[in-house]
């Protein structure tokens, strides 16, 4: 049933996407009072991030759902990965609209469907990556900050980044060292440490 899910949301974020393009007049971004083009860029990548970090937990998700991997806490972990993620970007395109602007640089926003999944993937290997892929969003998110800041742009949204919301893209990372590092333990301990970590701490 999940993997049936999962295609289903695809499926909607891509009519989304082809949908936002129609909507949005192609040209080039220009400034806007305290918005400047940097910014307002630098607010479209964070937002097509945030979308295609959704969609690689969705595919850790289904993979894990399989009645061949049957890991159901990897499952349920990356499901909600995904529900964070596809959130944090629906919250700044309803900023992006709050503050007149275009949600979608209608030239860039190409959502990254084409992971290859690796054969054999473990939890281990998923966190890796997952770990990777947050260590992307929070340089992204780090240029926004820095960017908005400056000059003649949106210092509320640099400095409202710059606070909880940085924090807990921290937190997002130091969550997933922290979970790796114990999976890793109990593997060096026992050949069931991935089935055992994914029935009790997952």
């Amino acid at each position: 049933m999940r993997p049936f899910f999962f295609f289903g949301v695809i499926a909607i974020l891509l009519i989304y996407q082809e949908t936002t393009r129609a909507q949005i007049s192609e040209g080039e971004l220009t400034d806007t009072p305290f918005f400047s083009r940097d910014c307002l860029a630098a607010l479209h990548r964070q937002i097509v991030i945030h979308f295609d970090s959704s969609i690689l937990y969705l595919k850790f998700a289904a993979y894990f759902a399989q009645e061949t991997i049957d890991l159901p806490g990897f499952e349920k972990f990356f499901f909600h990965a995904a529900d964070e993620e596809r959130e944090k970007g629906i919250q700044l395109i309803e900023y992006a609209l709050l503050r007149n602007l275009d949600p979608m640089d209608t030239n860039n926003f190409n959502l990254n469907y084409v992971y290859e999944m690796p054969h054999g993937l473990s939890g281990e290997n998923a966190l890796r990556v997952a770990i990777d892929q947050q260590n992307k969003v929070t340089k992204r998110l780090s240029e926004l900050i820095k960017v908005c800041k400056e000059g003649n742009s949106d210092f509320y949204l640099g400095n409202h980044m710059g606070g909880d919301y940085l924090y807990m893209q921290h937190v997002k990372l130091r969550e997933l060292d922290d979970r790796l590092n114990q999976l890793r333990q109990l593997m060096s301990v026992s050949r069931f440490g991935e089935f055992l970590y994914d029935k009790d701490h997952m």
